[in-house]
């Protein structure tokens, strides 16, 4: 849906077969994740966010694999795109998942995503974002502004989601 300028985007639970076609989500069951970096060093980045608005601008995909843990009990959303045929990101079709404690996110190569996680409680999340150390170099990021791009911003709706 799309109101004067601005996409919003429904909120869902995060499950394998939602998100299967843009990454893996492993946890609450006993699963082994393989990461083939081909002698590459891995990557690995301790952050938080801080609770903020629902809204967004900016979005990015890498040419390799990147994922996320969180180390804290607090719920976030991810928002992501697939690309079109023209390498940009899908806006017809933005995806936004709760990832709840206990679960962690890994990309495929080239799916959009907002750069912004979107803690549900009142505080930061504390997280490790990891990648292979190859997409820090030049030409392995591809970074878009929504608004000057397409004259839009998104913004997350939760009208199926209970927010905490």
């Amino acid at each position: 849906m799309e109101n004067d300028g601005v996409k919003f985007v429904a909120v869902e639970h995060l499950n394998e077969d939602a998100f299967s076609e843009f990454g893996d989500v492993i946890g609450n069951t006993h699963k082994k994740y393989y990461f083939e970096f081909e002698g590459e060093i891995l990557h690995m980045n301790y952050t938080y966010r801080d609770h903020r608005s629902f809204t967004f601008d900016n979005m990015e995909k890498h040419f390799g694999k990147q994922g996320f843990i969180a180390v804290d009990w607090n719920p976030w959303v991810l928002v992501v795109a697939k690309s079109t045929s023209d390498g940009l990101p899908d806006i017809g079709n933005f995806r936004a998942f709760v990832v709840e404690p206990g679960k962690m996110v890994v990309l495929k190569d080239e799916v959009w995503h907002v750069h912004d996680r979107f803690p549900l409680a009142h505080h930061s999340t504390n997280m490790i974002i990891f990648c292979s150390k190859q997409l820090e170099q030049p030409g392995k990021t591809t970074r878009i502004n929504l608004k000057e791009q397409y004259g839009i911003s998104g913004e997350l709706t939760f009208s199926s989601i209970n927010k905490k």
